[in-house]
């Protein structure tokens, strides 16, 4: 759904269609809601923290790969604790649900 889209039928075609993981929010923005970053280590020398480092490589230079959180070993989503992984759906989702209208323009919870 995030990372390789999802197939919807539109009428008498098939589109596919991505969804970001932090909704309508900038990226950095929904992250903050979860974690610390400020406190959260940088995997740049050049910044104090993840906060700056994120901001750096997702907004400054837009260099890090679509859906990157999912790999980054700071977020453990990938090899953490089930709890971490359900905590940050849980976010994911709570988002998603208040969306009223997806991005193609068709309701999300049909």
């Amino acid at each position: 759904m995030f990372e390789s889209g999802l197939e919807v039928s539109d009428l008498w075609e098939t589109k596919r269609v991505h969804y970001t993981y932090h909704g309508r929010l900038e990226e950095i923005d929904f992250l903050k809601r979860i974690y610390e970053l400020r406190n959260m280590p940088s995997n740049d020398p050049r910044f104090p923290n993840a906060e700056k480092d994120i901001w750096q490589h997702t907004v400054n230079n837009d260099d890090y790969p679509n859906c990157w959180v999912f790999y980054d070993d700071r977020f453990q989503l990938e090899k953490g604790s089930d709890e971490a992984y359900l905590k940050f759906l849980c976010k994911v989702f709570t988002l998603l649900l208040g969306m009223k209208k997806d991005i193609g323009g068709s309701s999300l919870m049909k």
